[in-house]
């Protein structure tokens, strides 16, 4: 007899990560491959935060501080908000999961941005609440529109600034408008991943989670820090709802690894600027040659750029198999024979376009390279 698991959590569609590059160089027979597909690091981990790690490893056989409290006490100093307000995690998907919880039921409705993060599919489904989703209007988060899609059912509204898979981002006027005009018992879930790579002009959310809002913003160290293997998400929260994510939470959920590397990565100044630096400039290559090839591409305030593959008709015919695909899948596959790994967004409903994580200069101008030679087939 089948268990009777709620029909609701049967409607979540599995996460489809980027291929890790190992199984990639065993499935073409290629060596050397470079992956520009999930928004890592290209530098890795800071050598500090990596130092760090060595010197916690010795005590591995030890359970985790479950407060993380020197962590804590650093984010305190860096954002200048109280301790209380500050909720660490498992990456920040799981803070994201975790408010959810806090907030959403069945009978209850969430508003999110499409396309967006699957993540936020996942935690609004597995409550059993309704999942309201508002399309982009020219590649950017539709404020008007979410703000129409909000009812009396809504109690969390989730953006993501910069926007992931398009970089497009939103400014200061336009995100403190929305926000007032919310009824004050809908949250704000601001994800901003990418935020520490936009420019000065794209709206903070540390700037509106200050306790007067119903205003959650929520971080991570996988991006500019380095540290998507070992999964350290941060946030500041209302301090009633933090407390209450802080009471559901698993204990020990940032492990000792993870809590000695942001620590150090937190103090590593010069490998955060340096990498901002990095990205600024790749940025600026990806324009120049995208430009030169005649291909479109969308201006980014994150670690990445949205580019537009345009249907190839040398290909119709001559290769029948890619001819079925979507051109963003069909540059994925010519791509990944020239050993680059980009990421189709098909699934982000974008079947002609794909998202290309800057990397070190050499690995750009290997997939500028790469890109003109696959469009010439």
């Amino acid at each position: 007899m089948p268990l009777p698991i709620l029909e609701y959590l049967n409607e979540i569609p599995p996460y489809v990560p980027g291929k890790p590059i190992e199984e990639v160089a065993r499935e073409m027979g290629i060596t050397g491959a470079i992956k520009l597909a999930s928004n890592e690091n290209p530098r890795g981990m800071s050598p500090l935060a990596r130092q760090a790690v060595a010197e916690r490893l010795k005590n591995g056989h030890r359970y985790p501080d479950s407060a993380s409290f020197e962590l804590k006490e650093a984010l305190v100093r860096r954002l200048g908000r109280p301790a209380e307000s500050i909720v660490l995690g498992n990456g920040s998907d799981e803070i994201i999961v975790l408010i959810c919880l806090a907030l959403l039921q069945p009978g209850l409705s969430a508003v999110v941005p499409r396309p967006g993060f699957s993540t936020y599919r996942t935690a609004v489904r597995m409550t059993g609440a309704t999942f309201r989703e508002v399309d982009l209007s020219d590649f950017r988060q539709d404020l008007p529109a979410m703000a129409r899609a909000v009812d009396e059912t809504t109690r969390v509204v989730i953006l993501n600034n910069p926007h992931n898979p398009t970089g497009s981002a939103l400014t200061k006027a336009e995100l403190n408008s929305f926000v007032r005009d919310l009824p004050p018992d809908v949250l704000v879930l601001l994800d901003e991943a990418y935020i520490d790579f936009a420019g000065p002009e794209v709206a903070r959310g540390l700037d509106l989670a200050d306790g007067r809002r119903p205003v959650a913003a929520l971080w991570t160290f996988s991006k500019i820090y380095g540290l998507a293997g070992l999964r350290v998400g941060y946030g500041v929260l209302p301090l009633d709802l933090a407390g209450v994510v802080e009471r559901i939470r698993m204990p020990f959920n940032l492990n000792s690894l993870a809590q000695a590397a942001a620590l150090a990565a937190l103090g590593d100044t010069g490998f955060f600027e340096e990498t901002r630096a990095l990205v600024r400039r790749g940025l600026a290559y990806f324009y120049e040659k995208l430009e030169a090839q005649g291909v479109w591409c969308l201006p980014s305030e994150a670690n990445f750029v949205l580019v537009k593959i345009e249907p190839h008709p040398a290909r119709v015919g001559a290769r029948a198999a890619l001819a079925e695909m979507s051109p963003a899948q069909a540059a994925h596959q010519l791509l990944l024979r020239e050993g680059v790994i980009v990421r189709p967004l098909d699934n982000y409903g974008l079947p002609q376009y794909i998202r290309v994580t800057v990397g070190l200069p050499e690995e750009n101008q290997r997939f500028i390279a790469a890109l003109a030679k696959v469009r010439g087939q």
